[in-house]
């Protein structure tokens, strides 16, 4: 039998049906494909972190069980292992690490004037016309996107500041022989600077995750991850926690986790507790 040329060509019908019932299918899967992605990207950042704590592990290894000590470069109080912040004492342990290692995989390197994605860097300009410390190693300078908490610091007698000269009885100081667990003192987490120093669990969150001021909670409380952040502790393990959830954990040795919480501004209200 012989078929008619066009016998079993679409109909302008059907082929509008076809195409409604690809968008469809686009429109249902599209949010699943993001979310995975993002939960890539998340445990991405997570293995991230968990090398970062090997390295101060490693560090502590090589320097009676100290972490890197604090202090801005200058020629009088360089010298000796970690006599400057993390970026100098940990130099030696991730230089071969490559950017990848630094940033998250949800951090735009530099660019991004929105603080929750913004990387940051040790030399020159963070790409919004603010200076930067060049944290002596000014030949060497690395994009990063995680910070460290500064009451982990160990003592530096070459400098006087809060974390540097006169840290008891606040910093942690060592790796281990902490009172308490050191699986609850957060150690290296997501932050738009390299560093951060939380006070008292009623400290205000910041009232954007844009702000550029806070220097406790602040440098933390970003949403790379929507509500969640990544954190390696002391003991080298990794956690994902929620924003709110920062007020919770072993910021020092004398942190009251049974003191009131802030007032949560409107952009956390509705974020989970924990």
């Amino acid at each position: 039998m012989k078929i008619s040329k066009g016998k079993n060509a679409f109909t302008l019908i059907e082929l509008l049906v076809v195409i409604s019932i690809i968008a469809l299918l686009v429109s249902i899967l599209m949010p699943a494909l993001s979310k995975a992605r993002a939960t890539a990207r998340a445990t991405v950042c997570k293995s991230n972190l968990k090398q970062w704590g090997l390295y101060f592990e490693l560090y502590a290894n090589d320097n009676e069980g100290k972490i890197v000590s604090y202090g801005p470069y200058s020629p009088t109080n360089a010298g000796g292992p970690g006599a400057d912040t993390w970026v100098v004492g940990l130099y030696d342990y991730y230089k071969s690490g490559g950017e990848a290692l630094r940033l998250c995989p949800e951090a735009e390197k530099l660019n991004d004037p929105e603080i929750a994605k913004r990387a940051w860097s040790n030399a020159g300009t963070d790409g919004l016309g603010n200076d930067l410390d060049s944290d002596g190693i000014k030949d060497k300078p690395i994009i990063s996107s995680y910070s460290i908490n500064n009451w982990c610091y160990s003592k530096n007698p070459k400098v006087s500041s809060m974390w540097g000269t006169n840290p008891d009885p606040y910093n942690w100081q060592k790796t281990s022989g902490i009172p308490g667990s050191p699986a609850e003192v957060p150690l290296f987490l997501e932050g738009y600077r390299w560093g951060g120093a939380p006070w008292s669990r009623n400290d205000p969150a910041p009232p954007t995750n844009t702000e550029t001021h806070n220097t406790g909670f602040g440098r933390y409380c970003i949403q790379r991850h929507g509500d969640t952040v990544n954190i390696v502790y002391l003991d080298t393990h990794v956690d994902r926690i929620g924003l709110k959830a920062l007020w919770n954990q072993r910021w020092h040795k004398k942190y009251q986790r049974s003191a009131p919480l802030p007032t949560w501004p409107a952009w956390m209200q509705d974020m989970p507790e924990e």
